[in-house]
């Protein structure tokens, strides 16, 4: 298998890999869904969130709203996440919903990479290479 080369994006660096990723990548967020398909792009390309996944939902969150800050559905995402709301079944719905998002593309990205995966049998290249990006302010 060849040498994988992860890139770690932890709380401290996540705000300007993301929003540099976006860049370079010309993706256009206008809501959780694009925002979800550029995260699981990330996994594709190697990125490693070393971090709480309730916390990298809520982050999620917010950026999707600071790139679409005219579309009322992402300011009612945040506003949720802030304050919840007086029916807790919608709310409840909301998240598992957004969670079962994450979990099925995710899904969806471990079996395209076991499907494409490498499979020759060379054990001297199954090693993988952790490259940490550092805040440069």
């Amino acid at each position: 298998m060849s040498e994988l080369n992860i890139t770690e994006v932890t709380i401290d660096n996540f705000s300007e890999t993301m929003t540099r990723y976006i860049s370079e990548k010309s993706i256009k967020i206008t809501d959780i869904d694009s925002m979800i398909e550029t995260y699981v792009s990330m996994l594709n390309d190697h990125y490693l969130f070393k971090f709480d996944r309730d916390l990298l939902k809520d982050m999620l969150v917010d950026l999707t709203y600071m790139y679409s800050p005219n579309d009322d559905a992402n300011k009612d995402r945040v506003l949720y996440h802030l304050v919840g709301s007086d029916d807790e079944s919608d709310d409840s719905d909301d998240d598992t919903n957004l969670m079962q998002k994450l979990t099925d593309m995710t899904e969806h990205l471990r079996n395209n990479v076991v499907q494409t995966g490498d499979d020759d049998d060379d054990e001297d290249d199954d090693d993988c290479k952790v490259e940490e990006v550092k805040d440069s302010s």
